[in-house]
């Protein structure tokens, strides 16, 4: 026969003897969004999807942005072998619980949360440097599919122009004023 640890465990959690500072309050789930793939650990898939070069050295595990809005971080992971002075190889989970679900990987600095939502996740940002201390990079914008993050629209920016007297901080250009028009990627799912 079965202990009911997992029963009297819940049942003393939500008894009215127990503080409410020590119950773990509930997370709400988004209505409607169902992840992609299998329950996977974010470290070990990572891995798994780095391949032989990531089989060594220590996992880089990230919680900033909460992608499904259920009030939890979620975790990006990158291997030290996946980045440069560009940015990193970013793979990206949703967590539920001691699941997570792998919604796809990005290349740059750091994926930053936008305001719009794509299936319920919400978009990305994010930037690969390529010189002139960050100036000259190429920042791409990623949706959701109900699959995995896509690009969909991306741009460039340049160095300012060279040959004039060193910048102070009256006349620093705007930093959009480098930047090309957003233009959206060929073959990519609209938005």
């Amino acid at each position: 026969m079965r202990p009911p640890w997992p029963a009297l465990a819940l049942l003393v959690a939500c008894s009215p003897g127990v503080p409410a500072s020590r119950r773990e309050p509930p997370r709400p789930e988004p209505p409607g969004l169902a992840l992609p793939g299998v329950c996977a650990d974010p470290a070990a898939d990572a891995r798994a999807r780095f391949g032989p070069d990531a089989a060594e050295g220590e996992l880089r595990l990230e919680r900033a942005v909460d992608l499904d809005g259920d009030g939890v971080l979620d975790p990006f992971v990158a291997h030290p072998s996946f980045c440069g002075t560009g940015g990193c190889v970013w793979q990206l989970y949703v967590e539920r619980g001691a699941c997570a679900h792998w919604v796809g990987s990005l290349f740059g600095i750091w994926p930053l949360p936008r305001t719009a939502r794509s299936h319920g996740l919400v978009e990305l940002e994010i930037a690969a440097r390529k010189g002139c201390a960050g100036a000259s990079r190429t920042e791409a914008r990623a949706t959701f599919d109900g699959a995995r993050y896509a690009v969909t629209s991306a741009r460039e920016c340049h160095c300012p122009e060279s040959g004039r007297a060193p910048l102070t901080d009256d006349d620093a250009p705007e930093p959009e004023g480098t930047c090309d028009e957003w233009a959206p990627i060929e073959g990519a799912p609209s938005p």
